[in-house]
């Protein structure tokens, strides 16, 4: 064998080679993703780059719980630059939610795949996730038992606005993010899928 076919052998291994770290370093990152991004929203820290949700008193005027401004914006921050970009992405959400059931309802409370396709639905919607800000919309706050009820306008550049139902808990469980989203703008507290 010639030294350059040795050569172009070694550089093709050292290429499948990094291939298989790159292949594997992902499918890590992946899983372990969203217990990274849960511990940044759930840290009550100011970040400049976050920025406040707009109307916040909406919120504030029924909300009894513990949760900060700062963990109330970042979450809805991380869901609106994050999630939805990576969801609208999805070809076949049925299957994706099969396999990435715990990190979705560790970020966005969602338990149920019928509510996960319609958020895949409503993101794919969208062209450009440039985010502008993001708003609690007047006259939609609702207590309830575990948290207040309020809808969330994202606001992308072109004037792309998208509503998302917020659900904020009073006391979030271990693990999960503070604010549970549906679709469901429209609907009553107790159609919903949220456990009042």
């Amino acid at each position: 064998m010639s030294i350059k076919v040795k050569k172009i052998i070694i550089v093709l291994i050292l290429i499948v080679c990094f291939l298989i770290v790159s292949v594997a370093g992902v499918i890590v990152v992946t899983l372990g993703d969203s217990n990274y991004i849960l511990n940044y929203i759930n840290e009550d820290t100011y970040n400049k780059d976050v920025k406040t949700v707009k109307n916040i008193y909406v919120l504030f005027n029924k909300y009894k719980g513990e949760i900060s401004t700062n963990v109330i914006s970042k979450s809805i921050n991380v869901f609106a630059t994050k999630v939805l970009p990576q969801y609208s992405k999805i070809n076949n959400p049925e299957d994706y939610f099969k396999g990435h059931k715990e990190d979705i309802a560790r970020l966005t409370g969602i338990t149920k795949e019928e509510e996960f396709v319609k958020v895949v639905e409503k993101a794919k919607t969208i062209s450009n996730f440039d985010l502008v800000d993001y708003e609690f919309v007047e006259d939609t706050t609702e207590s309830a038992n575990k948290g207040t009820l309020v809808v969330v306008q994202i606001n992308y550049k072109d004037n792309v606005k998208i509503q998302f139902l917020a659900y904020v808990m009073n006391h979030p469980a271990e693990g999960k993010a503070p604010i549970e989203y549906s679709t469901n703008v429209r609907e009553k507290p107790e159609e919903l899928n949220i456990a009042l």
